[in-house]
């Protein structure tokens, strides 16, 4: 046998890492999460694109499905939730954008409909929102009050001009969807992700300027700051503590067309007329929309088989 002095110790097993195994345990029991960032070069239609994919989704979604929507009309923030068990949350994220931000956005909901008639019927000269605002009651019983509120989000979404800035999110499939076509730099890129976890969503759809990491700027002169404040916008969702996800990316597709009509001393034939080249963005903004919600309902789909 071996002598006395050289019989290995026994010694105790080292107690398990706690704090590791516990960390790990933590991240892989977080609920599944999607962020999908439009990207490209400002003005290429993002915006456009992004309020294309939310009326897809309303147009798939029941008249009875609560929705809450954020936007801006005649210069003023409106928020309108119709109800769910998200109105509370919502009503949070209103209140702290409106104490740093807004100053004075005008929130809606089935119990409280008196600001958004007495601001919007002012100043108002659209039929069908005239008639909306009529139906509201100031009883705060009337269950009608969010039926209305249903319709007249969807026509604000119509009203408010290719240029205006939208959030909404809404109910698909069971998950819960944000979609910010609210700009594509870093504050309303901002706002589009504190939205998204306020409500605890599921997806998030966003635009942003540019792919380019946010520490990668070695190419000053063609980075402007709000295409690295976006980008940092959505590392840092990435990157929360209630999220950890990394985003996907989407380049936005687009047609480009040149004003000039010459190469050197060659005049060239126009190609398409100025009509024919707004048909074909809008074409393309409308195709791209329906790629992306066929990425979202792949996505789902992939979800429910595990």
């Amino acid at each position: 046998g071996l002598p006395h002095g050289d019989v290995p110790r026994l010694r105790a097993p080292h107690p398990p890492r706690l704090i590791h195994y516990s960390l790990i345990i933590v991240r892989f029991n977080m609920e599944k999460k999607v962020i999908i960032a439009l990207w490209g070069p400002q003005d290429t239609g993002k915006t456009t694109t992004l309020r294309k994919l939310a009326q897809e989704f309303l147009e798939s979604i029941t008249m009875e499905a609560d929705l809450q929507v954020v936007f801006s009309y005649t210069d003023k923030k409106i928020a309108i939730s119709t109800g769910g068990d998200d109105e509370d949350e919502f009503e949070k994220y209103i209140t702290s954008y409106n104490d740093k931000e807004w100053k004075s956005a005008i929130l809606a909901t089935p119990k409280e409909i008196g600001k958004l008639q007495s601001f919007i019927g002012s100043s108002n000269k659209n039929k069908e929102v005239s008639t909306l605002l009529d139906e509201l009651s100031p009883d705060s019983q009337n269950l009608n009050n969010a039926t209305t509120l249903r319709k007249l989000s969807r026509v604000f979404l119509n009203l408010i001009g290719k240029g205006g800035d939208v959030q909404i999110a809404f109910p698909y499939k069971g998950k819960r969807i944000v979609i910010s076509t609210a700009g594509d730099d870093g504050k309303t890129v901002k706002e589009g992700a504190d939205l998204f976890k306020a409500l605890k969503a599921d997806i998030l759809v966003t635009a942003t300027r540019t792919r380019r990491k946010a520490e990668d700027q070695d190419d000053k002169d063609k980075t402007d700051d709000k295409d690295v404040s976006s980008i940092k916008a959505l590392e840092d969702l990435e990157q929360d503590e209630e999220v950890r996800t990394k985003a996907v990316w989407i380049y936005k597709s687009y047609l480009t067309y040149g004003k000039e009509n010459h190469v050197g001393n060659t005049v060239l034939q126009e190609s398409i007329n100025e009509e024919q080249i707004e048909t074909i963005r809008n074409t393309i903004h409308e195709e791209q929309a329906k790629t992306i919600k066929l990425v979202i309902d792949n996505i789902i789909t992939d979800w429910e088989k595990e």
